[in-house]
């Protein structure tokens, strides 16, 4: 050997060996490795310190990859209280301590101790973005999606209605609603645009209230929304994967909430109060570098209108306002459109030989072909008949969630016990006095 930069792990080791047996001395050993005796000796201390040949773990006289009793301890603890998080959630929960393992030495703790169920590998459809628009900023986008049904224990059907933001991951609203109709939701969504302000972009699946099988698709409540300016986006049939943030947020709401079920409707809000508190202000996500969805979140900018302005059409179009039967009167024949529009005023542009196509705001919803007096549309596909299954198996069990211990992770965004609920208690009102606020504007 020439000296000890260049000599490989296998001529240590060998000469460590010689050494041991004791048949040579030590300046015999290191002229025949071509090192001074103070780099022989060195390399005797390490061999015989915790960590081998490893320059840090011997210097240091530990070993990053071997979990202390003490550490144990805090993990099982922490396992114990987060028992659906995994390893990456769990070391950002151990950032009070000094020296935390890394990510992979936690799972492979938990492996060992039967912490982790095994499942097998699945494939998984990829996203679809569609001609979907980029979500960059918090209120670009808003998923809303009914969560699947399931019954208490004491048989009553919980069906909760849930809206997410989707680039900071934020949970504006997760509460049981039924039966799911245009005024409630309708109130819903007032309270929080005046809460968090407007988004620009809604996503929704193909089912009431959000959408119908009449022209472009359209409901009560999607009218309202445009006549608001939001952006209206649709997922297709049986692709869930294109709202995939939001499904997944509803995966982790199912082992959280829904496993086991409540005694009744009222405990059921109250798990999903807690959940809402947990999931924003305690649950550290991924995708936000390991951030609470509540400490990226801000409200929007995009206040919501004291009232509705008129929608306003081109000259070259004509109006018709639809009649309480769905109707409107052109050429002196009944037209019929959708009674989801019923008071609302589409603008039609005629046009002698395609016929009259006939718009909602910019929403094209059909042409009227001459002489057939007829809406001619694209239909749109009917939504599959909902499951009669539950979606939450009643008897499954699960570990209680505590949200309570934070261990600084909320920071100012952490939510008091006290302040749980969807909107604080100056905003807490009634169905009937949602259904007034409604009939007002």
């Amino acid at each position: 050997m020439a000296g000890s930069g260049t000599c490989c792990m296998k001529e240590r080791l060998r000469f460590i060996s010689e050494y041991r047996k004791g048949e040579q001395s030590m300046a015999s050993l290191c002229r025949a490795a071509g090192i001074s005796r103070k780099t022989g000796y060195q390399w005797v201390r390490r061999s015989m310190r915790p960590g081998g040949w490893d320059g840090g773990a011997a210097r240091s006289g530990r070993r990053p990859w071997v979990i202390t009793a003490a550490m144990a301890e805090k993990i099982m603890e922490l396992r114990e209280q987060y028992p659906f998080e995994g390893p990456k959630k769990l070391v950002v929960r151990l950032s009070c301590v000094r020296r935390r393992p890394a990510a992979s030495t936690i799972g492979d703790f938990l492996r060992r101790h039967g912490l982790v169920a095994q499942r097998r590998r699945r494939r998984h459809p990829v996203p679809s973005s569609r001609p979907f628009a980029t979500v960059a900023e918090p209120n670009d986008l808003w998923t809303v999606d009914r969560k699947g049904w399931f019954r208490t224990r004491n048989r009553k059907k919980c069906e909760p209605l849930t809206v997410m933001d989707s680039a900071s991951r934020y949970l504006l609203y997760n509460r049981h609603l039924k039966p799911v109709t245009y005024r409630k939701v309708r109130a819903i969504f007032e309270r929080l645009f005046r809460l968090h302000g407007m988004p620009i972009t809604i996503r929704t699946d193909n089912g009431g209230p959000f959408a119908s099988i009449g022209p472009a698709g359209l409901s009560q409540l999607a009218a309202w929304w445009i006549k608001l300016g939001l952006r209206l986006e649709r997922i297709d049939l049986g692709h869930p994967e294109q709202n995939g943030r939001h499904e997944r947020m509803h995966l982790t709401l199912k082992q959280q909430v829904c496993v086991p079920v409540a005694k009744d409707l009222f405990a059921q809000e109250r798990e999903l109060d807690r959940f809402r508190t947990y999931y924003n202000s305690d649950r550290p996500h991924e995708a936000l570098g390991q951030r609470t969805p509540a400490s990226v979140y801000h409200r929007s900018a995009r206040a919501y209108p004291a009232r509705l302005e008129p929608l306003v059409y081109g000259d070259d179009c004509a109006t018709r306002r639809v009649r309480s039967n769905g109707t409107i009167k052109w050429h002196g024949h009944p037209i019929y459109i959708s009674q989801a529009l019923t008071g609302e005023l589409l603008g039609i542009k005629p046009n002698a030989e395609a016929g009259a196509a006939v718009y909602f705001a910019s929403i094209w919803l059909g042409v009227i072909k001459p002489g057939s007096w007829k809406l001619r549309y694209q239909r749109q596909s009917r939504k599959p008949r909902a499951s009669k299954k539950p979606a939450v198996p009643p008897l499954a069990q699960r570990l209680p969630l505590r949200s309570e211990t934070n261990l600084g992770l909320g920071g100012p965004t952490s939510v008091s016990a006290e302040t749980r609920a969807i909107f604080p208690a100056a905003l807490q009102i009634g169905e009937r006095a949602a259904e007034k606020i409604v009939s007002e504007h």
